[in-house]
């Protein structure tokens, strides 16, 4: 099974349907396992519906296969960029890849930089006390390890 082949496959569909590949996998005993995302958040109902779209796609009388398709999973690390501009607003975790981590709000995505802002205590300039003040870092892309969308209820 050419893996290169499936992926290319799955990415025009994608595309057609408004949806975005996260990540996707053929292994040697024909399982493809595919994830895929909207940028509203797939419904359970899209994924039915591009899962049966796939199989037609697929030809089942070349090689017979297994296909899984899911949505990226609560909780799992952002792989994509457009699952970042998906998140935008939403509280996050960052581990850089110098070891830093960050616990942030995700307020921007653009050019494959984050915008991350939380609110942190300070000494006051003048005075005793603390006072509550809005940081701001911009992230490269290339600079974050791994970066997980935090559940708020």
């Amino acid at each position: 099974m050419d893996a290169r082949l499936i992926e290319s496959k799955i990415k025009e569909l994608l595309e057609q349907k408004e949806a975005f590949l996260v990540e996707c996998s053929v292994t040697d005993d024909a399982r493809i396992h595919v994830e895929a995302d909207t940028p509203a958040g797939i419904t359970l109902g899209e994924l039915s519906e591009l899962s049966r779209a796939l199989e037609d796609r697929l030809n089942r009388d070349e090689e017979d296969f297994e296909l899984t398709l899911t949505s990226p999973g609560v909780g799992k690390p952002l792989r994509v960029p457009q699952q970042y501009a998906q998140n935008v607003g939403r509280k996050v975790k960052l581990l850089g890849i110098n070891g830093e981590k960050k616990e942030a709000r995700l307020t921007h995505f653009e050019d494959e930089v984050l915008t991350l802002e939380w609110k942190q205590r300070e000494p006051k300039p003048v005075g005793k006390g603390k006072r509550t003040v809005t940081k701001q870092e911009q992230w490269p892309l290339k600079e974050v390890k791994e970066l997980t969308v935090e559940i708020e209820f």
